[in-house]
């Protein structure tokens, strides 16, 4: 199997295992379970992955992005997710020249 096949195969894993989870995290703390489980759960599942594909010998880093803004409330640059009309905070992970986001599908 190559890589790129071996870490789809692991991300996805990662994420159908902690779907069920982003329920479990919202009900302890007696909130409602949006439409997209994965609302507002990017940076500790893409920390999960990372430490999962690092168990399993890939090399995966942490990447976030906030915007960030001027004084009188205007986005200053790209950082995060632009889900347009503007940027949004966003963690995701980094294997080599890939890009593994199983929370993408907050921003629909």
């Amino acid at each position: 199997m190559d890589r790129e096949t071996a870490l789809f195969r692991l991300a996805s894993a990662a994420r159908a295992f902690l779907e069920p989870a982003w329920v479990r995290w919202r009900q302890s703390r007696g909130e409602p379970v949006p439409a997209i489980a994965s609302l507002h759960t990017c940076g500790r599942s893409s920390l999960f992955l990372r430490d999962a594909l690092r168990l399993e010998g890939y090399p995966a880093e942490w990447v976030s992005g906030t915007p960030r803004f001027a004084r009188q409330g205007e986005e200053i640059g790209p950082f995060g997710f632009f889900n347009a009309p503007r940027w949004e905070s966003h963690a995701w992970v980094v294997s080599g020249n890939l890009i593994l986001d199983i929370t993408a599908d907050q921003f629909g």
